[in-house]
């Protein structure tokens, strides 16, 4: 359906902190990540990003961390609340 095309228009999966702040920054949407796993880790992102933890996927760890760089244990989504 049409809702459902917008909805997954507005999902984006990035690698790098960079291309998560330019998303904030500009379109916006739900941003997902590979995640190590550490509340601490996601927090600071959370805080460097000025992004919101809308929580994670149910999947396994395909690579490292976004922030830390330590094996992936699954996916973050963040994004801008309001």
């Amino acid at each position: 359906s049409r809702a459902w095309s917008e909805f997954n228009d507005q999902i984006h999966d990035v690698t790098s902190i960079e291309e998560l702040k330019s998303i904030l920054s500009g379109k916006g949407g739900i941003i997902r990540f590979e995640w190590c796993g550490d509340r601490g880790c996601a927090k600071t992102l959370e805080v460097e990003t000025g992004s919101n933890l809308l929580g994670t996927l149910n999947a396994d760890g395909q690579g490292k961390c976004l922030r830390c760089n330590k094996e992936s244990k699954g996916i973050l989504q963040v994004g801008r609340t309001y």
